[in-house]
């Protein structure tokens, strides 16, 4: 039987169902769903069409929204956000500022690193998908095939001057050596199957 504690709302049509909890001020609506063992706590939201299930974990400010799926042993936590019709799922971790949109398709920590404050003081994260791979930094986001294709457009984006980063000077030189060894480390922390 499911929980769902006096302080969680649950609303508009979503179901938690099974053995779901939903604890402190977090949040379940829209059509979502919550079931099997998951659980949903802290001020974490899950809304849109979004399924959270098996023993899958979204806590902290987390969110997952839109046609996102979240299951296995998955966790969701911080301020990261799963959207799109993106599915993290296996024994991946999403957590920090992460955010994984799109098609994305994370199962293992092999598949998803992020890093925060790079270039504009935005996060980027990079995360498998169904096509290959995918960079999202701040409200921009890059697909490609391959790690190295992804990373190779988010460095031609800044190559040709960002148009948030006109008129900052010698600032986006150091910018845009922040955004380069971000690259780096993230395309160290992930493995191309």
């Amino acid at each position: 039987m499911s929980y769902i504690a006096p302080t969680a709302y649950v609303g508009g049509s979503a179901v938690v169902g099974d053995l779901a909890v939903v604890t402190g001020s977090a949040r379940v609506g829209g059509s979502a769903y919550v079931g099997g063992s998951a659980y949903v706590t802290g001020s974490a939201g899950v809304d849109g069409s979004a399924v959270v299930d098996g023993s899958a974990v979204v806590d902290g400010a987390a969110g997952v929204g839109g046609s996102a799926r979240g299951g296995g042993s998955a966790r969701v936590g911080g301020s990261a956000y799963v959207g799109g019709s993106a599915r993290v799922g296996g024994s991946a971790r999403v957590t920090g500022s992460a955010y994984v949109g799109g098609k994305g398709l994370v199962e293992s920590r092999d598949d998803i690193a992020w890093v925060d404050r790079a270039g504009f003081g935005e996060s980027m994260t990079l995360h498998r998908t169904v096509d290959g791979w995918r960079i999202n930094a701040g409200y921009r986001s890059w697909d490609g095939p391959t790690v190295a294709d992804v990373c190779g457009q988010v460095l031609a984006h800044v190559a040709a001057g960002p148009p948030e980063w006109r008129d900052r000077g010698s600032t986006c030189e150091r910018w845009a050596r922040q955004v380069a060894t971000a690259l780096l480390y993230l395309a160290s922390m992930v493995v191309e199957r």
